[in-house]
């Protein structure tokens, strides 16, 4: 189940998109958040609007969601403010991402150009911790 956050778009707007997309009794993988864009509000608006809406998933899920961020992103926006969450991170390098802030996460996307047989296309590939 994955939602992309837009910080300008109304919170319970989203949300119900969300759970109209992924039922939230039939999920058996935690929700995941796709967190990339501020969409020019500033880090404190920003924040509170994504807090709000985190809220309102976990609710509704009845679990917190797993935050997917890029490293830069999370360290120049989300620094320390996602300590209850589990993070993937998105870092499309050979190194392991290091946030800033020491902290681990549950996945690492190191790629979005893999390819598997049977797949046409490109598809990412994750690193588990």
């Amino acid at each position: 189940s994955y939602h992309f956050y837009r910080p300008r778009i109304p919170q319970q707007t989203q949300l119900e998109n969300f759970k109209a997309q992924c039922r939230p009794g039939d999920q058996d993988l935690l929700p995941m958040i796709d967190v990339e864009t501020k969409s020019g509000m500033n880090t404190e608006e920003f924040c509170d609007s994504l807090f709000k809406f985190l809220h309102l998933v976990e609710k509704a899920f009845k679990q917190k969601p797993l935050i997917y961020t890029g490293a830069n992103f999370y360290d120049n926006y989300l620094l320390g403010k996602l300590d209850s969450y589990k993070l993937m991170i998105a870092q499309y390098t050979k190194r392991i991402p290091v946030l800033r802030d020491g902290r681990d996460f549950e996945m690492w996307q190191y790629t979005g150009k893999g390819k598997l047989n049977g797949i046409n296309g490109y598809v990412d590939i994750c690193f588990f911790s």
